[in-house]
């Protein structure tokens, strides 16, 4: 509800509650919610959608995230929109898993999930750098830090005495062997992501191509 009005909210409710009256159904799903911000979002951002050019770059985008999530967490996966929400130019939406006990394999998958945007434009615009990419390396910092934190790769106790040390910081050493894991983790999930969309690569076109033409799925 970032940036939404009390208004706007109520729009969106009463979408989605129109949506489950046609579906002849009693209560609201989180479907009907997601059609009617879509909605709402497009007549609002309407004036602000990609043109050609930054459309191809966002579906690309986004395409990557989708496909991504697919193979790696296609049951947690919603809609995927090129249209600009906030601060962000578009969006996939996947969901986070009940359990809180996650496995390293399930961190893995997160980072390469929250990368898979940055693949695919190293794919499709291989001679471009673009700035569309500062939410995804935080999200993806993100889990590697809790990766660090819940001991996953033995920096527990680095870390730890980092984070409850009564005036002493860690050491430098030890801070370089954190940071040099760090950034391995990201780069060979980074390498994961590239090599997963272009096994897949009919399937990412299939989707920019749709985005593209549809701007929300």
């Amino acid at each position: 509800t970032a940036k939404l009005s009390g208004a706007d909210i109520e729009c969106i409710i009463n979408d989605a509650g129109l949506n489950a009256i046609l579906a002849n159904r009693m209560e609201i799903n989180q479907a009907d919610i997601d059609d009617a911000v879509n909605r709402l979002m497009f007549q609002a951002s309407k004036s602000s959608c990609p043109d050609e050019n930054d459309s191809k770059l966002v579906a690309a985008h986004e395409a990557g995230h989708l496909v991504a999530g697919l193979i790696l967490k296609k049951d947690e996966v919603g809609n995927a929109s090129i249209i600009p929400q906030g601060d962000n130019s578009g969006h996939v939406k996947i969901g986070s898993q009940k359990s809180k006990i996650k496995t390293k394999s399930q961190y893995l998958d997160d980072i390469v999930i929250s990368l898979a945007g940055k693949a695919a434009e190293r794919i499709f615009f291989p001679n471009e750098e673009f700035n569309s990419t500062s939410g995804d390396y935080s999200s993806a910092y993100f889990y590697v830090r809790d990766m660090f934190f819940s001991g996953l790769f033995g920096f527990d106790l680095y870390v730890s005495q980092f984070r409850e040390s009564s005036g002493k910081d860690i050491s430098e050493e030890r801070l370089r062997l954190i940071e040099k894991k760090r950034a391995e983790v990201l780069s060979d999930c980074l390498h994961t992501a590239e090599e997963l969309l272009k096994s897949n690569i009919d399937l990412v076109n299939k989707y920019i191509e749709e985005l593209t033409d549809k701007y929300t799925l």
